[in-house]
């Protein structure tokens, strides 16, 4: 699971508003990631810079975007039947004249994006009893 959130050059392929997404440079302990994000003609790009302890859990965090801050978390544990359990954790503030706008954007993002994941991670590993 830490692979597919890491692998963010994919996210145009399961993730229905992200349009690009490109990994800036990557460390033993880093990943910086850019991605295009868009719903209708309302297109953002934004780069966060993700600390991570592989294949615990990463960290995301602003660089470049339009937000006053984003701040967020993946954390992974696995199952003693093979499967992961996996929290996810996202804070972000949008630009008050922005927000009429931008806010219906991420609004659709977060509600989209775990369940994109989840079916992302059954098609690429498999159906997991719950």
């Amino acid at each position: 699971m830490f692979d597919l959130v890491a692998d963010v050059a994919r996210y145009p392929e399961f993730l229905p508003w992200c349009v690009e997404g490109r990994q800036v440079s990557r460390t033993e302990n880093e990943l910086v990631g850019k991605i295009t994000a868009q719903k209708g003609a309302f297109r953002k790009s934004f780069t966060t810079r993700n600390p991570f302890d592989y294949p615990h859990w990463m960290n995301i965090t602003l660089v470049e975007g339009p937000f006053r801050h984003l701040r967020g978390r993946w954390e992974f544990r696995p199952l003693d039947d093979g499967g992961c359990e996996v929290h996810y954790s996202m804070d972000f503030e949008v630009p008050l004249l922005l927000a009429p706008i931008f806010g219906g954007l991420m609004e659709y993002m977060t509600n989209t994006m775990v369940d994109a994941f989840a079916r992302r991670a059954e098609a690429m590993y498999g159906h997991h009893p719950r």
